[in-house]
């Protein structure tokens, strides 16, 4: 078991919330079944962690701190004292609903020690919301569940069983959870570089400021992240501040050129383009109210103006003004700052000055 632990890093799989897991939950749900007592299941947690920490000090996998792996031996621990605690071994085959359900509450333990030890290091360090992260860290718990039902599938089964039979028993349903996932991060990547190259598009035949659509994305997907917005909207966010300016490869036509266009035009264009797609059509909504003013006269805000758009609005404008014109980012904040009673809204402008704050953008 010991050795099983040391080489569950070996094998890292992608969430789809981009985070990584690999074979030590599987490993650590297997142990109090092979090891039925508190004391013996704990000793041998602690034994494969601490050859964890031993086998990444040599190099041989990716590092990761202490505390880390200090909160996957607390979960581990915690789910085996609840298991064991309440006999689901003895319970096989005599109270299965039961020991489901103890296994159940063992599971949702473990992973909320996970979710919200792994989000609030993550909020510390990068400085995103905490709410943001729990809600997509929340989005792991079907692989999470995969791997920890693998591995209670492979302790029970080896109850009654020879290893190699809990072996195949386990690693079937296993195999299949593993390789959907895996076929989900390549459909999502694939949808990803296809929007980056697109968004490419206008840059490519000057018809853009180049890099503007990626800086925009960037700085976007940070302010919706700072302002606690839903996963999907984040995402939404960053779709719609990569493909905002596609509409300007309609610009080659003489005709268009002629007869003028405002910023309203290039706004419809490009999400006409993008409904096209149906995984863009929320950001396509987006982007047709991109140049919009948060607010008119009379009015306190624009109720059908989402907070998507005012968010990519702002951080559009930035990069414009900065890249394009040439000017410091402390006074393309200042003319946000002063935009802000009708252009742009202030809760917005407030975030990105702390997001740029933390980048170290505004010390320049």
């Amino acid at each position: 078991m010991v050795v099983a632990f040391a080489a569950a890093p070996l094998l890292p799989i992608e969430s789809s919330s981009g985070r990584t897991y690999d074979l030590y939950y599987l490993v650590g749900a297997t142990v109090p079944f092979l090891f039925p007592s508190i004391a013996g299941t704990l000793f041998t947690l602690l034994l494969g962690t601490t050859a964890i920490r031993a086998v990444r000090f040599t190099g041989q996998i990716g590092k990761a701190a202490f505390a880390a792996d200090l909160r996957r031996l607390v979960g581990a621990s915690a789910y085996a004292v609840i298991v064991l605690g309440a006999g689901v071994p003895s319970m096989i085959g005599m109270a299965g609903v039961a020991a489901i359900s103890v296994a159940a509450i063992g599971f949702v333990t473990w992973f909320a020690i996970e979710v919200i030890g792994r989000s609030s290091v993550e909020a510390r360090d990068s400085g995103v919301g905490l709410r943001y992260l729990l809600t997509t860290a929340a989005k792991d718990a079907p692989l999470f569940a995969s791997l920890m039902g693998a591995g209670a599938i492979f302790g029970v089964v080896r109850l009654h069983a020879e290893w190699w039979v809990a072996v195949v028993v386990a690693a079937v349903p296993f195999i299949m959870t593993i390789s959907s996932f895996t076929r989900y991060g390549s459909v999502r990547k694939t949808y990803v570089q296809t929007i980056l190259a697109l968004a490419r598009i206008p840059e490519v035949a000057g018809l853009g400021l180049e890099g503007h659509a990626e800086r925009t994305a960037e700085l976007a997907d940070a302010v919706a992240k700072d302002m606690g917005l839903a996963p999907q909207q984040v995402v939404t966010v960053r779709y719609a501040a990569l493909m905002h300016d596609i509409g300007r490869i309609t610009l080659t036509e003489p005709t268009i050129v002629e007869r003028g266009y405002t910023d309203a035009d290039i706004d419809r264009w490009s999400a006409e383009i993008m409904a096209e797609a149906d995984y863009l059509s929320e950001a396509a909504d987006v982007v047709s109210n991109h140049s919009q003013p948060f607010r008119r006269p009379g009015e306190e805000a624009d109720p059908d103006i989402p907070i998507e758009a005012k968010i990519v609005r702002a951080c559009s404008y930035f990069d414009r003004v900065v890249f394009g014109e040439g000017i410091r980012p402390l006074e393309a904040l200042e003319r946000l700052h002063r935009g802000a009673a009708y252009d742009f809204d202030p809760k917005v402008v407030a975030s990105l000055r702390l997001v740029l704050g933390r980048m170290g953008v505004t010390t320049v």
